[in-house]
């Protein structure tokens, strides 16, 4: 009701279930020339839409993929949250794009480019990811950009229990589309590395990094 009272908002409604399929209904509906991402439990923090959109001032920037916390703030998720920008900005350091991801949840897209591209798929989980690394394939690195200074804070993950519940239904959606591999996985070298400089901040770098691999480690769990 709050938006619908607000003339600058136009709230649209979609019959269909799905979150590509809302974020798709909306760029066909949009108006603009970028068209801007954002989930209704994710939280913007300070300066986040100038921090998104900041990148496209480079017109051979294409696509934006913003930072995602967990919105919870205790330490184990604080520092999983930290592991996750490490892991996203080792990932589009190395221009290869089958590495990159995207969050549907905090995303710029140029209208042109997403439309040339096919849009987000709606029919498995990680189109957005998808979306990403199809873009980075056929426009180049350059055209992908990671603004981790764009920052959300995600509602779903406000506890370590909806952090495993997460990796629990990843995994079970990817046993149903077993070999439809959209990325490829890190080494167990480059997760060390994201591990150590994950830790790197913290005031205790050793028990910090224990923690989080342990944290990881029984995140693999409730994903197999």
């Amino acid at each position: 009701e709050r938006l619908r009272s607000e003339p600058r908002i136009r709230l649209i409604s979609e019959w269909r279930r799905g979150a590509y399929v809302a974020r798709n209904r909306g760029a066909r509906e949009a108006r603009g020339r970028i068209l801007v991402f954002l989930d209704p439990d994710c939280v913007p923090q300070e300066n986040w839409l100038s921090e998104l959109l900041s990148p496209l001032a480079d017109r051979a920037v294409q696509v934006v993929v913003g930072r995602v916390d967990p919105g919870g703030g205790s330490y184990p998720l604080r520092l999983l949250g930290t592991y996750e920008n490490q892991k996203m900005s080792h990932a589009f350091a190395s221009r290869a794009p089958a590495m990159y991801s995207g969050y549907g949840g905090n995303m710029a897209v140029r209208r042109e480019v997403f439309e040339r591209l096919g849009r987000f798929a709606e029919d498995a989980r990680g189109g957005d990811t998808k979306f990403v690394v199809d873009a980075a394939a056929a426009l180049g690195c350059d055209a992908i950009r990671y603004a981790p200074a764009a920052r959300v804070s995600h509602l779903e993950v406000m506890t370590l229990g909806s952090f495993y519940r997460k990796f629990f239904i990843y995994g079970r959606s990817r046993k149903r589309e077993a070999g439809v591999a959209i990325q490829r996985p890190l080494s167990g070298a480059d997760r060390a590395s994201i591990v150590r400089q994950a830790a790197a901040g913290e005031s205790r770098p050793l028990v910090a990094s224990a923690s989080l691999l342990a944290l990881l480690a029984a995140g693999v769990g409730a994903f197999r």
